[in-house]
């Protein structure tokens, strides 16, 4: 590759969080920014040496290690209840940043890891892998056949190699995994993945069918497993058959001696599965975590309505929202009541209002949106992503087109916008340019005197003038 450029450093060190807690150096990336115009030749030419000699120095290799709960985890007295992250020094990570970048383009380029694989990878989130899935069984429910999952889950995914905070670690860990993932997509089965989550699955004409595809699945995990040196953790192993029919299998698998049953749902890249797709659970679980930081929210005092709105959006919202595209068709009245909850608790730390306001008045005045304008938002931009997604995207393969029988979400979905128009839509791939491609220089003046001087322009000057209201 070319050596390093000034402008995709100088992206990464303004694209850092400015005030995010510092490792051994307690330099926050707010301080490179400040001396960014100072130290920026320094800065390159310390990290063309690093890649071209192949060392880092000791200083970037020390982290400083802050254990964190992990949430809902019942006793913390275990070890594996809590989450270490790694504290590393900034500027370490923003050479790791630049390097990841490199690494995504190539990988996007020249499709260097499977198409199922939805972790850490531009234009592919959870939400996409969970639809992909779910089509998946409604496409198997349409043929009068039963889906049988398999999740894996890795132990200590980053307890080797590169710290859990570091920004090379995820797409890193696609490429350990990626010959675990490489199970195409088609009628008989399938796999998605997300960094270390993995999900396989069978098809059949009925649970005891598939039994024997599952075992194959259990076979080429623990083959993988001894090859690799991961450990999957037999505990958060699940196997779920996907049917709404009343007959019911639940003959056990042994892995690693352990026995595993079959369940009636999973808990699948944070939205819990049901084996008939009712989503009653989740619905139920969602608007509780939505309820408690809505209290959360609540208890604090003198916040402004503005900063109160803010972290409504931040923190309530998110709760209840995640991966709504999967399992809105399911919410009905009663559902939405569960939600509304905390929508008026949220509005009520908002505006202070009473409780008797009804609950349109509340959100109204609070400025937030309903729970079902929030779900359609997020329905339309994902209809608007899935038609501008490039060829090689699992999703922009999937065909669509409404049956009378067992309609899916996503087919529900796109009939709902269909009468947009996307003609002008176009395909937005991953990288729109490469890292190290020449930027168009920018100058930004603040005194309208030097604005007004003469610059050495050789091709097109562009200029721009922008006015101030309240200082903003």
């Amino acid at each position: 590759m070319p050596a390093l450029t000034l402008e995709e450093v100088e992206v990464k060190v303004m694209a850092a969080k400015p005030w995010k807690a510092a490792g051994t150096d307690g330099l926050p990336a707010m301080v490179w920014r400040q001396l960014w115009p100072v130290v920026k030749h320094r800065v390159l030419a310390l990290f063309q040496a690093s890649l071209r000699d192949g060392v880092v120095p000791d200083q970037w290799r020390t982290a400083k290690v802050i254990p964190l709960k992990k949430p809902e985890k019942g006793d913390y007295t275990e070890a594996k209840a809590w989450r270490p992250i790694s504290l590393l020094p900034t500027l370490g990570k923003i050479l790791e940043a630049v390097v990841a970048e490199r690494i995504s383009y190539v990988v996007e380029t020249y499709g260097l890891l499977p198409a199922n694989h939805f972790g850490a990878r531009k234009r592919r989130s959870a939400e996409q892998g969970l639809l992909l899935l779910q089509e998946q069984i409604y496409k198997a429910w349409r043929a009068r056949k039963v889906l049988s999952l398999i999740s894996f889950d890795v132990k200590g995914a980053y307890n080797a190699g590169l710290p859990q905070g570091s920004p090379l670690s995820p797409v890193l860990f696609l490429f350990f995994n990626a010959d675990l993932v490489q199970r195409r997509i088609k009628a008989a089965g399938g796999s998605i993945a997300f960094i270390d989550d993995y999900s396989a699955w069978v098809t059949g004409r009925t649970a005891e069918a598939n039994r024997a595809g599952i075992q194959v699945i259990i076979d080429e995990a623990i083959d993988w497993e001894k090859r690799s040196g991961a450990t999957f953790e037999v505990d958060k192993t699940t196997i779920v058959h996907f049917t709404r029919g009343t007959a019911r299998n639940d003959g056990s698998f042994w892995i690693k001696g352990t026995e595993v049953k079959p369940k009636r749902s999973a808990k699948i890249l944070g939205v819990i599965m049901d084996s008939a797709l009712r989503y009653q659970i989740h619905m139920a679980r969602a608007a509780q975590k939505g309820l408690t930081a809505a209290m959360n929210l609540r208890r604090l005092k003198l916040l402004s309505p503005r900063v109160a709105r803010q972290l409504f959006m931040a923190t309530v919202a998110p709760a209840m929202d995640h991966a709504s595209n999967v399992w809105m068709h399911a919410r009905r009245a009663k559902e939405t009541g569960w939600l509304n909850k905390a929508q008026r608790i949220g509005a009520q730390a908002i505006t202070g209002s009473f409780q008797t306001v009804s609950i349109a008045v509340a959100e109204a005045e609070a400025g937030i949106r309903a729970v079902g304008e929030r779900h359609q938002q997020a329905a339309t931009r994902l209809c608007v992503n899935l038609r501008t997604l490039p060829q090689t995207h699992p999703l922009a393969a999937l065909k669509n087109k409404a049956s009378k029988r067992c309609l899916s979400p996503m087919q529900g979905i796109a009939a709902m916008v269909a009468k947009g128009s996307t003609e002008r839509m176009e395909v937005i791939h991953e990288h729109a340019l490469r890292p190290w491609t020449d930027r168009i220089p920018v100058l930004g003046q603040d005194d309208i005197v030097e604005t007004r001087a003469p610059y050495d322009v050789q091709n097109i000057l562009i200029a721009t003038a922008a006015s101030l209201r309240h200082g903003t």
